[in-house]
């Protein structure tokens, strides 16, 4: 009997996982040929909260709602473009955000990776935390991994 209690359990528990659209970090810097880190930020972000045991929309749902609402893939998003899309992925939860790149003057490092992710909670229209992690830009994984 418990068996079959701790199934149902896990069942039930997980037909009500939370959704998490994890959205492209927008491109702050100068250099458009670093727009990849905000995709690469995204990926890690949804590995994170899928392991965790939370749903994540994948990048090709994530692409198609960007076509049909001709949305850039690395554009700036409005609020309004991040609720509507959180909405069409079914998402209970958007986080999206941003990312800078400060050139190194002394020329010891690549730059200053500056990331700056955002929660909004879709069911309350309520915006959480922002969460920000600086460091070297040959650090991106271990930044990416700790925003995670």
């Amino acid at each position: 009997m418990r068996l079959i209690a701790a199934c149902l359990f896990t069942l039930v528990a997980g037909l009500q996982a939370e959704t998490y659209a994890v959205l492209p970090f927008s491109n702050a810097a100068l250099d458009k040929s670093l727009d990849w880190i905000g995709e690469s930020i995204a990926d890690d972000v949804s590995e994170a909260l899928a392991g965790e045991g939370f749903v994540t929309p994948g990048r090709e749902d994530r692409v198609a709602v960007y076509h049909r609402l001709s949305l850039k893939s690395y554009a700036r998003l409005s609020k309004a473009s991040v609720i509507k899309i959180g909405e069409e992925l079914d998402a209970e939860h958007v986080i999206y955000g941003e990312f800078d790149v400060k050139r190194s003057i002394d020329g010891k490092t690549r730059g200053t990776l500056i990331i700056t992710g955002r929660i909004l909670d879709l069911r309350r229209l309520k915006q959480g935390p922002e969460f920000r992690e600086t460091g070297g830009l040959e650090d991106l994984a271990l930044l990416q991994n700790h925003l995670a």
